[in-house]
């Protein structure tokens, strides 16, 4: 695990790659000069299940490796996403607002399963008026209490298997499905306006609507990161 730094003690970039997001890694890496950073690179966070089995959980235990190590400001970011300009920017964001979720404009209730919108109360009425958070850029500062009390939920909520379900459900249109092909399909919901579940960005925005924690839009990063998952 490659672990360079002259920035802060506690912040630090997570990023988790397997396969073809190996070399996307790197890139990334490369880019965050002068930044601790955190990879795991053809495996999983200790403790970490299978993607297969728990899709996206490896982010959550990347971050308990890095509170672990005592790092409590950390951000996630996906292997696609590279730096194009220093991150002080988001860590202050970070530590002013105890956190900075994203959203690329996707909606909720087109990403959420029943079951997920039922765990947390909300309609799929309701779903449809709430951006869907980014999983791949995720920040949080976990000494605020807020922020850990989201996290300790999302953990929660994997072990629930709540972020399990099929990324399309039967009615995703073609135009839909295309972008990602090979993604399973299967039950979501009998509302046709679910058109699949984003598993951990699902129960995260969930979370964060609970919690009252804002989700910013993805555009206001293109001065620091550039990455195709953000702009969706």
């Amino acid at each position: 695990m490659p672990v360079t730094s002259t920035s802060p003690a506690e912040r630090c970039v997570l990023n988790v790659a397997t396969g073809r997001y190996v070399p996307l890694q790197k890139r990334l890496v490369e880019s965050l000069a002068g930044e601790e950073v955190m990879v795991w690179t053809d495996a999983w966070p200790a403790e970490s299940p299978d993607h297969r089995e728990t899709p996206y959980a490896f982010k959550l235990f990347a971050i308990r490796e890095a509170l672990e190590r005592g790092r409590t400001s950390v951000l996630w970011v996906d292997a696609p996403c590279y730096a194009v300009a220093s991150l002080d920017p988001v860590f202050e964001k970070i530590r002013r607002e105890h956190h900075y979720f994203v959203s690329a404009g996707d909606k909720l209730g087109n990403w959420a399963s029943d079951a997920c919108l039922d765990r947390f109360d909300f309609t799929r009425d309701q779903a449809m008026g709430m951006d869907l958070m980014n999983g791949a850029f995720i920040g949080l500062d976990l000494a605020r209490a807020r922020s850990r009390r989201w996290y300790d939920a999302m953990m929660k909520s994997s072990r629930d298997g709540l972020f399990n379900g099929p990324h399309f459900s039967d009615h995703a249109p073609a135009e839909i499905r295309a972008r990602k092909p090979g993604k399973p399909a299967g039950f979501v919901s009998h509302d046709p306006r679910a058109w699949g579940h984003r598993h951990d960005e699902a129960v995260g925005t969930c979370l964060a609507h609970r919690l009252g924690m804002k989700i910013s839009r993805a555009g206001e990063l293109s001065d620091v990161l550039r990455s195709p998952n953000l702009l969706r």
